[in-house]
């Protein structure tokens, strides 16, 4: 009985010294489609030699792979993952559904691969479930789609032909440094382009100059009324989270075509809503905009959250705060659970006052002595202030407590090494 087999030997130039290999060079960049350079992209190049896949991260929007050896077939991918809900907001949902209905279309073939959230290659109804269950905090990420999205620089997609594209850059036979291999990062579910490209868990920083209003009335019978206050004037759409000692159970529609659709039921009380049309709704002061049926106790706050508090009016979709009280004009006082929690770096801390003015909030260690203290003053209804791990100058459990006239709360946090 005989055999053979075949062997194959992949000679290096350390192992011949006279013999010298011929390698080349593999760089490229990564930008978004309006240019700004991405960092922390990863980029990794694959070949049937032993030493691959390698593996860069971005730095300055740059990558490189250098001393590869030539004749060798090569495929490179580019992936980010790090936070689904950067520039995604339900003013989103607006201009999505703007598109569905042909009242104005998408500019862009890398809006069209942005507001493609399920990846089937079309933009539809589907895709407005989806990133809205995304922005209610019910998905921590879509299941069928990444964060970003990575497309060849040099492929041209525009509205009418954003599929397929080339995610993949492929280098059939590798003869010379190829010194462009470059991508456009598209964040999906970000329509309107005001992702950062280079996002770091920081707090969002917008001056608003206007505000809407939410008046809350409770009705008995586990019922809670959501009432148009001081300028529900074309209003497009809107999104805020609430903090409840009940249970959100079903919704029913007033003014407003909204459903249990429209709200995120998360655990501990935390309730996200988001609401978006295509057309501009304008509301009476006073009237229903929808009621809520509430079990265990009706008592409401809006709170900072997963689903940060904001409405868009008119033409310009111009962002809006929203500002919810009560129907006897008070709003309620509550501190939130810091952000994450526990955490490494930073955290945010939300809170909400029943009325504007001066708030304190301390942080402390098990012995009670203070590490931080963040003093000003607030507007009514949701407010934020962030605690950065070098501030407080340890690891542990800590305590943070929120003081504003004669209301205080008190929580625990956590912060690790």
């Amino acid at each position: 009985n005989t055999d053979f087999c075949w062997v194959t030997l992949i000679i290096h130039g350390e192992a011949c010294e006279d013999v010298p290999v011929p390698r080349a060079d593999i760089q490229g960049s990564v930008a978004t489609p309006a240019g700004t350079m991405m960092n922390g992209v990863e980029v990794s190049v694959m070949s049937a030699q032993p030493e691959y896949p390698r593996i860069d991260m971005t730095e300055n929007g740059e990558y490189a792979f250098n001393d590869n050896l030539i004749g060798i077939g090569y495929e490179i991918t580019a992936s980010k993952n790090d936070d689904y809900l950067n520039g995604v907001s339900t003013l989103d949902l607006v201009l999505i559904q703007k598109h569905i209905l042909g009242l104005q279309s998408l500019e862009s073939g890398y809006q069209m691969i942005a507001a493609d959230i399920n990846n089937d290659e079309q933009v539809s109804s589907v895709d407005l479930v989806e990133l809205r269950k995304l922005i209610l905090g019910i998905y921590s990420e879509l299941p069928n789609n990444g964060s970003w999205r990575f497309v060849d620089a040099s492929q041209t997609v525009d509205v009418a032909n954003a599929w397929p594209f080339t995610e993949m850059l492929e280098i059939t036979t590798l003869d010379s440094d190829m010194m462009s291999e470059d991508y456009v990062g598209v964040k999906v579910g970000d329509i309107n382009g005001n992702a950062d490209a280079n996002f770091t868990g920081g707090p969002s920083t917008e001056n608003r100059s206007s505000n809407v209003e939410f008046v809350l009335e409770d009705l008995g019978n586990g019922q809670v009324a959501v009432k148009a206050g001081s300028n529900f004037n074309d209003i497009h759409g809107y999104q805020f989270t609430m903090q409840m000692n009940g249970t959100v159970t079903n919704v029913e529609a007033g003014a407003l075509e909204v459903s249990a659709d429209n709200f995120g039921v998360l655990g501990n009380g935390v309730v996200t809503t988001s609401y978006a049309s295509a057309a501009a709704q304008s509301v009476t002061a006073g009237e229903v905009l929808f009621t809520m049926n509430v079990t265990g106790g009706s008592d409401v706050a809006m709170v900072a959250g997963i689903t940060s508090a904001e409405a868009y009016q008119g033409e310009s979709l111009e962002v809006l705060n929203v500002n919810l009280r009560d129907a006897n004009g008070s709003a309620e006082y509550s501190l939130a659970q810091n952000e994450p929690n526990p955490f490494g770096s930073r955290t945010q801390i939300a809170f909400t006052l029943g009325k504007a003015g001066a708030a304190t909030v301390t942080v402390y260690d098990v012995t009670g002595k203070v590490l931080v203290v963040k003093r000003g003053n607030y507007d009514r209804g949701a407010n934020v202030v962030t605690i950065d791990k070098a501030e407080v100058g340890t690891s542990g459990v800590l305590y943070y407590q929120l003081e504003s006239g004669d209301f205080t709360a008190t929580k625990k946090m956590i912060v690790i090494e």
